[in-house]
Parts: C-alpha cells; sequence; structure tokens
C-alpha cells in the first residue's frame, strides 16, 4: 500500500485558503491527537451546513484552477497536486450529493443540535464527525488499476463518510424527534442516497480534471487497446502531451540525456554481417512488450507462473508505464520487472531510459553488473553516472543539476546481483530506502 492525502493533505499541498475550513479541519487533526479538551474544543463552533458549502465551494474551485495549479512547478509537485485535486473533488462530491439528499432532517436541524443523555458534548462529537470525514485517506487514480475500480473504491469511501454521519446524528437531540421508522432507515438512506448522486458528480469532476490534466487521461487509456507502434514511441509522445521537452539543461545534465539515448544504435549486438542482411536500430526494431501487472501483498506469489495467469494482462504497456511515472506509487516504491532470461528488460531499460531523455525526467540508467556490488544505490548511480561525465559526482548535485526534473533510476540486472553470491539479498529493501529519503526519485529495478 502506499499513502495516499487526505482530504486535510489535500488542503494544505494545494495550498487552500479558506481560513474556516483550514481552521475546522486543523482542530479535529489536533483533537485526535490530544483529545478533544486540550485541542481547545470548548471554543469550537460547530457548522455542519458551513463545512459542507466550504468543501462544495473548494472542490468547484480547484477543478477551475487546475491548469493555474500545475503550472509552473517541477514534476514532483505537480504529481502531489493532481493527488491532492483528486481528493478534493472526492469529498466535495458527497457533500454536494449530501446537501441536495432527501433526508429526515435538514443539516440546520443537526446543527442546532444539543447536549444529550451520552454526556458528549455536541462539539466533541462534531469533532469526530469532522475525523471521520476528511481525516481518512482517499483512493487515488493508478495505473494498474481500471477506472471503476478506482470508482468502486471511491463508493467506499463515501459509504464511510455516510456511517460517520449516521453515528453522528444518533448522538444529537435531533434523532429522538424522529420517527421510529425514520430511525430504522437513515444508516440505509445516508448509503444509498448520497453515494449514487455523489458518484455521478464524482464522475463528472473527474472528467474535467482529465481535460486540463492529461495525466489522469493517460490512467484510463492502460484498460484500452493501443494502435501499433514501436521502440516505446507513444510514451515520448504521452509524456510530451505532459510537458515539451525540455531546453537550457547544464551541460552536465546535456551530457547524462544524451549517454540516455541510445535509439539510433543497432537493435543487437553482432559480428560481421552479409552484404543483404541488415539490422535496424534500436528505435525502429524494438517492440513494446506484452506483460502483466499486480500490486505485491504478503499473500503474492510472484516466483510462481500459475499465480501471474491470474494477475491482470495489459493492453497498453506504453500508457501503464507514463501513467505510473506521473503517480504518486512511483514517489514511494520501486517498480519491479520480472521476466526469463532473454525476454528483453535490459532493452526495456534502455528504451524507455532513451524515451525519458527528452522529457521532464531524468533518467539514470545503472548497469548493476558494472558498478560495484556492495555500494549503496546512491554510491552505483554515481559509478555509472561517472562513466559519462568522466567524473564521479554526488547524487544530491546531480539531482540539483537537473532543475526540477524528477529523477528516474533505472537499475538493470538485478536479478544477476541478487544470485551472485554476494549476499545481496537486502537490495531491493535498500532501493526502498534510497527512495524513501529522497521522494520523487522514481527508483525502478529489473
Amino acid at each position: 500500500m502506499i499513502d495516499t492525502p487526505n482530504y486535510a493533505d489535500a488542503l494544505r499541498i494545494l495550498g487552500c485558503k479558506d481560513g474556516r475550513l483550514v481552521k475546522v479541519i486543523g482542530f479535529a487533526a489536533e483533537a485526535e491527537r490530544t483529545g478533544w479538551a486540550l485541542a481547545g474544543g470548548t471554543r469550537l463552533t460547530s457548522s455542519l451546513r458551513d463545512m459542507r458549502d466550504g468543501v462544495v465551494a473548494y472542490g468547484e474551485d480547484v477543478v477551475r484552477r487546475m491548469p493555474e495549479l500545475k503550472g509552473g512547478v517541477d514534476r514532483f509537485t505537480r504529481t502531489q497536486r493532481l493527488a491532492a485535486a483528486h481528493a478534493a473533488i472526492v469529498v466535495a462530491a458527497w457533500f454536494e450529493a449530501l446537501g441536495e439528499a432527501k433526508l429526515p432532517f435538514t443539516l440546520d436541524q443537526l446543527d442546532r443540535g444539543e447536549r444529550i443523555s451520552h454526556g458528549v458534548p455536541t462539539a466533541e462529537r462534531y469533532a469526530r464527525l469532522v475525523a471521520g470525514l476528511l481525516l481518512e485517506r482517499l483512493p487515488t487514480p493508478e495505473p494498474h488499476v481500471p477506472y471503476g475500480e478506482t470508482r468502486a473504491a471511491v463508493e467506499r469511501a463515501y459509504a464511510r463518510m455516510s456511517e460517520a454521519l449516521t453515528g453522528y446524528v444518533g448522538g444529537l437531540s435531533v434523532w429522538d424527534e424522529l420517527a421510529v421508522e425514520d430511525q430504522l432507515l437513515l444508516p440505509r438512506v445516508l448509503s444509498e442516497a448520497p453515494t449514487a448522486h455523489a458518484l455521478r458528480i464524482y464522475d463528472e469532476d473527474y472528467r474535467s480534471l482529465a481535460l486540463d490534466s492529461h495525466e489522469f487521461g493517460v490512467r484510463s487509456l492502460v484498460t484500452e487497446r493501443p494502435p501499433p507502434a514501436t521502440a516505446l514511441s507513444r510514451v515520448a509522445w504521452l509524456l510530451a502531451e505532459l510537458a515539451p521537452p525540455r531546453v537550457g539543461d547544464r551541460p552536465m545534465i546535456h551530457q547524462v540525456r544524451m549517454a540516455a539515448n541510445a535509439l539510433d544504435q543497432p537493435l543487437l549486438l553482432a559480428g560481421k554481417l552479409p552484404e543483404d542482411v541488415y539490422l535496424p536500430l534500436l528505435g525502429e526494431g524494438y517492440l513494446s512488450p506484452r506483460c502483466r501487472v499486480a500490486e505485491l501483498t504478503r499473500e503474492s506469489s510472484p516466483a510462481e507462473r500459475s499465480w501471474w495467469d491470474r494477475q491482470r494482462l495489459l493492453p497498453d504497456p506504453e500508457a501503464f508505464l507514463v501513467g505510473h511515472l506521473t503517480s504518486l506509487r512511483a514517489t514511494q516504491a520501486p517498480l519491479l520487472v520480472l521476466g526469463e532470461p532473454g525476454s528483453g528488460k535490459t532493452k526495456l531499460t534502455e528504451v524507455l531510459a532513451a524515451r525519458l531523455a527528452r522529457s521532464e525526467f531524468l533518467p539514470f540508467r545503472v548497469e548493476l553488473r558494472a558498478v560495484r556490488a556492495r555500494a549503496d544505490v546512491s554510491g552505483q548511480i554515481e559509478q555509472a553516472v561517472g562513466e559519462v561525465l568522466g567524473e564521479e559526482v554526488p547524487y544530491a548535485d546531480l539531482v540539483a543539476a537537473g532543475d526540477g526534473a524528477m529523477p528516474v533510476i533505472l537499475l538493470d540486472g538485478f536479478d544477476e546481483l541478487v544470485q551472485g553470491g554476494l549476499n545481496r539479498y537486502d537490495y531491493l529493501e535498500r532501493v526502498r530506502e534510497f527512495q524513501a529519503r529522497r521522494p520523487g526519485s522514481g527508483a525502478r529495478s529489473r
């Protein structure tokens, strides 16, 4: 699992300036840590209607300002903002639907609720409600997950939010004023009516985000069959839609990008060929691979072919790669590419590095067989890049020289490293630690 943003995270990432909204969410977060009284609960003015109006208005503002929010920032910041924007529209859709649902009470009636026999002040109950509605992590679109599954995860989030509101209402004086029939039906009414409407609103807002942010559109392409192409050419085309090729790189970074461009090299290395035999270049003859994709859990068995047979076959691996590179997951966990010897894993890293070389990403391809096997990950990157530059440069300096370009570390030869008798079975964990220390490093291994 990766850490996805909750609504409070979204406001922080997007720089929300609605003071009332920020204040009530901040109070709820503090109350979770220290308790209601220490957080200053007696000073909290609770108003579900005000919160609803603020959340809906901010969701509309995010959709309207999306071009501005994702412009003029580096790739990592834009990835964070896109995930935050998605969280904002998920919550806004539910609150909008809540305000339009036919319930046996109004939001104003809830706001006028008084203390009841449970002895829990309304403000404290309200703080718990805010935590249940706005401090839980929310689903985010991912390239290996079809839109329908993301939508189902959003629906589950809505069900959880409805449960939180049902619990809140059950502790207010308005509950005792409801007919017994309404009390019995309320959980079902809150679960079904706002949720169905909220999903329709979410669909519309998601389409609006996709129009302004091609990253969302690319992720929906993953489940469609692509037109024929060679050498991951659609990767370059799709990335060019997200951001134009970079110009004015520093000389050091220009060298790194040039070294990654291997498309004009022979597809296969061979000796002297007969006069009538021609081997295509890598950019001409490399065919996009067919592959399956899965998110590993403790129950996964990736060493078993039968397990892979049950995983999703990707119709469009190129859209998946672009969707992954622009997702939160790419900034938090490595992508492990598995395949039989000779299946083309090395060529994949070569072609992908070449396609990324003319984008807002900065590829560092590391042949693990050619660097110090016992070095840490940053040391191996520095040695590999040093072969290109003629000197080893600290990894932090390389990233700084990239001027905001997202580093993508392509580690080639992972299987040979762990099988080479050097006791590097912890190497993948070291890669994870390297990425955790440097968010946005985009480490990959194969």
